[in-house]
């Protein structure tokens, strides 16, 4: 896999800044790839009630090392920044190359890619990896979500000021276009994108956001809302922790609550929609995925980097075969990988991503009526998926909203914190506990504005920590055993 070492620069300018942030709405789907409940089930119950999902996806073949020269080379998203704004964008340094790209994007960071609109315009745009690229430990993984943005900013300051200003930024009146293109649409979906902290991304409303303003059955833009979206997808962003791309391979359906069967090809391509105009375009970046995705299902979990006790992990393999298998599969050589639903009122976390993706028939038929539905399934289920758990200690904060710091956490529900921080550094890892080191704080009730963004708060609607307690009924020695083999995995 491609581990380099990363340290991503931010510049004081206030457009460095802004333009940083405001690139990953591209990125809303991508992060769906797979699922939620990270962590190991430790319940007597048995699962024989609950309908083990459907394998039958459609088996898209393709080649993974020209996806993956797809992935980081080719403009699959087709409007961004002009490059005559290029000197106002963080464009990191030697430790965010990637290898293998070609020559326009050999100098730039792994989360842009540089490529030539149909106007002859050079574009920077977003790229799959400025969600699903990260450091662990200093070290950049393809494949792991980033939890380092932050979406807790008004993300509309970059759009209204390129709007204002471009006739100045630019020199020719096609990059002006090209710029305009970009700002609107991230300005006509920036009320769908403001989290209540950062290091969670607000997937599930961007797309609503985006669906609200793309013709289903043209795919042409609209700057005025399409749709009806309700209130909530606004006032309610609901927190996603974006999901390693290793899980892949073993995903028949790659949502949350079990909805996005059928072809894959689809459901990934919708990250590229913002930026449609019409259908043709559509089925240009579809002829592609296929490619890309089998590089996806290439991509091997990481190994854990430092030593691993091989006398407690084998006792914790017994208490993982006996506690958490059934949800969770096996990983020896022949694994196995049962793709459950938990039924929510049995998972007990919160509840808000699953039912509002059950309940959002409208955008449901949007899906059907569209281009994206021709081969794809939408329809969720009132639960969630429990997830394999390969390379899981790296994929910290845990659960689908990213609310429990710890694996020890999830393990014992009686550690973890009500309202936390933590430092936001890829080297500040517990190797006890698996997960980062963090404080208890103040929730945000009792903080200024200006002082919430890096504060996660359980207490607010779609951050709950609650649920999944089934580690609660292992001894103390059991606990320490089974974080001991998930090591291993």
């Amino acid at each position: 896999m491609i581990n380099n070492q990363i340290n991503k620069r931010r510049g004081d300018h206030y457009l460095d800044i802004t333009l940083r942030q405001a690139t990953p709405l591209y990125l809303i789907i991508s992060l769906l790839y797979a699922m939620m409940l990270m962590g190991c089930e430790s319940h007597e119950k048995s699962h024989e009630d609950i309908e083990p999902l459907s394998s039958s996806m459609d088996e898209e073949v393709g080649n993974p090392e020209r996806g993956y020269d797809l992935l980081v080379n080719s403009g699959y998203v087709s409007c961004g920044i002009p490059e005559g704004l290029s000197n106002m964008l963080d464009l990191g340094d030697e430790q965010d190359l990637l290898p293998e790209r070609n020559e326009l994007n050999q100098s730039i960071p792994y989360y842009f890619t540089k490529y030539q609109a149909s106007s002859g315009v050079n574009l920077l745009v977003a790229n799959c990896l400025s969600c699903h690229a990260s450091h662990f430990n200093g070290e950049l993984i393809v494949g792991l979500g980033d939890i380092y943005q932050d979406y807790s900013q008004n993300l509309a300051q970059f759009a209204e000021i390129a709007l204002r200003v471009s006739d100045q930024l630019l020199e020719t009146q096609e990059e002006r276009d090209e710029l305009n293109k970009f700002a609107s649409r991230s300005l006509a979906i920036s009320g769908y994108a403001k989290t209540l902290t950062r290091g969670v991304n607000p997937a599930m409303s961007i797309t609503a956001g985006i669906m609200s303003h793309l013709d289903p059955r043209t795919l042409e833009w609209s700057d005025d809302p399409i749709l009806d979206t309700p209130d909530s997808y606004r006032d309610l962003i609901v927190a996603s922790n974006p999901p390693p791309w290793w899980w892949y391979k073993k995903k028949s359906r790659m949502f949350y609550s079990a909805s996005g069967g059928g072809s894959h090809v689809a459901w990934s391509m919708l990250a590229s929609s913002m930026c449609l105009d019409n259908q043709s375009q559509a089925e240009a970046i579809a002829d592609d995925f296929p490619d890309i995705l089998a590089f996806l299902k290439s991509i091997p979990s990481p190994n854990y980097p430092w030593p691993v006790d091989d006398t407690l992990a084998e006792q914790g393999q017994g208490v993982f075969e006996q506690h958490c298998s059934s949800c969770h599969g096996t990983y020896d050589m022949a694994w196995t990988y049962p793709e459950v639903i938990i039924p929510l009122e049995e998972i007990g976390v919160d509840p808000q991503m699953a039912t509002r993706m059950f309940e959002a028939d409208l955008f449901h038929e949007w899906v059907e009526q569209s281009f994206f539905g021709q081969s794809s399934i939408a329809t969720p289920e009132l639960g969630y998926v429990a997830p394999p758990l390969d390379g899981v200690w790296a994929t910290a904060p845990y659960l689908h909203n990213g609310s429990v710091p710890t694996l020890e956490g999830l393990l014992n529900s009686t550690l973890r914190p009500t309202c936390w921080t933590w430092s936001f550094d890829s080297k500040d890892y517990d190797q006890q506990t698996l997960g980062w080191r963090f404080e208890s704080t103040s929730c945000h009730d009792e903080l200024s504005e200006g002082e919430r963004s890096p504060v996660y708060d359980t207490t607010q609607p779609g951050y709950g920590n609650g649920g999944h307690t089934y580690g609660d009924q292992l001894s103390t020695a059991d606990r320490r055993a089974l974080l001991e083999y998930i090591k291993t995995l």
